[in-house]
């Protein structure tokens, strides 16, 4: 966990993990959470577990649809499933 600064550490955050999901080619549809919601399931995440961020986060995840491989190369057909994320848990959970 990192908190570097005294006031705009979720703001961010927010923006840090939106851009990773948009490298991998997914958005995240964080505005369709309730911002209470995201406030506990982040501050337990901190404390306990991950695993309700994860469902959060599983809510609101769209896989983008790009025009061509060359859009992002670094992305292959079998990286962008949400299937996958899940599958592989990416180190969400503790």
């Amino acid at each position: 966990m990192i908190h570097p600064f005294r006031e705009g550490n979720g703001r961010t955050q927010k923006i840090f993990i939106e851009k990773v999901a948009d490298n991998l080619g997914y958005s995240l549809q964080l505005e369709k959470v309730d911002s209470k919601k995201l406030l506990e399931v982040t501050i337990e995440s901190v404390n306990g577990t991950g695993r309700p961020l994860k469902k959060v986060f599983e809510e609101v995840l769209v896989t983008k649809h790009f025009k061509s491989k060359s859009d992002h190369p670094q992305i292959n057909s079998k990286s962008v499933t949400s299937i996958n994320i899940i599958k592989n848990n990416y180190d969400l959970e503790r």
